[in-house]
Formats: C-alpha cells, structure tokens, sequence
C-alpha cells in the first residue's frame, strides 16, 4: 500500500525523516478531527452543550463526513506526496486504493446492522431468565451471514453494548446522515469556501443546542425520511 506523508509532519527525533501514514491511519486522522472542530467551531450559550455534547445520533456525523473528504483526490492532491520524491501521488493510484476499501462493505454493513439488532434486543423486553448466548444465537442466525459458533459468548467483549445503551445504531445513523451532506453538498467541490461556511454555521456551530434534524434539513434543503437514510447506507456498499 502506498504511503501518505502529510506536508505539516515534524521530523522523526530518532531518523531525522518525516514519518509516514497510511491512507488508513490518514483517514482516521480525518476522522477525529471531525470530532475536534465539531468542538472547536461550536459557539452554544451553553458549554455543557457545546461540540460533540449532542445527539448520539448526530455526534458521528462530522468525524464520517471528513472520511469522504480523506478519500477524496481533490482533497489528497493537496498534501499527499511520495516519501522520497515529493510528488503528487497519481490520481489513478488513489482512487484504485479508494475504491479497494468498498471491498467486503456490504457485509460490513450487514454485520452493523445486525450489532445494532442485538443491542436493541439486549435493551428491550426478554425473558429475564433467557441466556444472553440464547439471545445472540437467535439473533446472529436471523442478521448474520456467519454462523453462531456453539459455546461462544463474544457479546461479553462488545463493549458498546454498555457504553452505548440501545444506541450502536447511531453509527449506521450518523453515516447515512454523512453520505447525505457529502453528496449533496461537498461531492462536487469539496473545497468551495461558501459551502464549508454554511457547514460550520448550520451543523458545526450549534453542537446539542439545536434539533439535529432541523440542523441537516437546513444543511441540505430539505427533512430527511427513514427510507433515504436506508437508500443512503446500500449505496456506501457500491462502488
């Protein structure tokens, strides 16, 4: 895979070289500084309310929408440059590298749809004498394309299931919402000032003080419905 060297590295102190990204590590960067100027960018009245202190459903929606913009060749030509020449990595080489990462998506998309079931059902109204493992078996056979392994319990490794609280769900949520403000507002020029403005004054600035619906919909132009969010997750699974 080839490297990504961000212009703005400080030297390593051991070789004295600039250290190298891979796109991943670049696009994670991308993605955490979604987080970052989510909180930076807010002006609430109030702080307790401010940046990423929102929604869950809508806190992912900034940190996915820079992964668009990391892969991204408008964006990448930028500041993406080989390691030892210096040049502009060729816009053939980092859509073929961007496209390779649709590669199995759609049972990724699968597989967080069916983390989103478990924790719901986890959270809703059971038997509570039924095993946890009785409901993951049920659950896995009925959303997964991978068959529940006898014995195995790995819900007790998930995490989320505690952190979260019936709501895993919001990442599938966030990134419907992402794909819905990349296309129809940064796909066709992802460096236009006036739309970056408009993003930081509609959907940045606000963070838990306003009605994430109401903040996309003046993103956008228009209320999102349930069935453009599902539209929006099967079309990430194509190229």
């Amino acid at each position: 895979m080839p490297k990504i060297v961000l212009a703005c590295s400080m030297p390593s102190s051991r070789s004295g070289s600039l250290p190298l990204l891979t796109h991943g590590m670049m696009e994670n960067l991308f993605h955490e500084f979604g987080h970052a100027i989510h909180s930076m960018l807010g002006r609430t009245r109030y702080q307790h309310v401010t940046g990423t202190r929102c929604s869950t459903d809508y806190a992912e929606v900034p940190s996915i929408l820079m992964e668009y913009f990391a892969n991204d060749y408008r964006v990448l030509r930028e500041f993406a440059r080989h390691h030892q020449t210096n040049e502009t990595l060729p816009e053939e080489m980092i859509n073929r590298l961007c496209q390779s990462k649709k590669f199995g998506s759609a049972y990724e998309m699968q597989t967080q749809v069916f983390y989103s079931i478990l924790d719901q059902v986890y959270h809703g109204n059971h038997p509570l004498d039924r095993p946890t493992v009785e409901i993951l078996e049920e659950i896995q056979k009925q959303h997964s394309s991978i068959p529940y392994v006898p014995g195995s319990a790995w819900h007790l490794r998930f995490g989320h299931l505690v952190g979260y609280g019936a709501k895993y769900y919001s990442y599938l949520y966030s990134r419907a919402v992402a794909s819905k403000v990349w296309h129809g507002c940064f796909a066709a020029d992802p460096l236009r000032q006036e739309t970056g403005e408009k993003y930081r004054r509609e959907m940045l600035s606000h963070g838990g003080g306003k009605e994430p619906a109401v903040m996309v919909e003046n993103m956008i132009g228009k209320r999102l419905s349930s069935e453009e969010l599902v539209d929006a997750l099967i079309d990430e699974t194509k190229s």
